[in-house]
């Protein structure tokens, strides 16, 4: 049975740790930056194709 430091996301824990420490612990800041993070990256992003009814 993995735990969760074996999943192997811990690289990915540590960047939003530093992430996090960059940005004092602020949950304010932190939303502001990764809205920021999703304008900037918008293109990047998967957008799932909205249900319309009758299709």
């Amino acid at each position: 049975m993995k735990t969760k430091q074996d999943d192997g996301l811990e690289w990915l824990r540590e960047i939003r740790r530093q992430i996090t420490g960059k940005l004092g612990n602020d949950p304010k800041k932190l939303g502001r930056h990764y809205r920021a993070m999703q304008r900037r990256y918008a293109q990047r992003l998967y957008k799932r194709e909205e249900l319309v009814a009758g299709k």
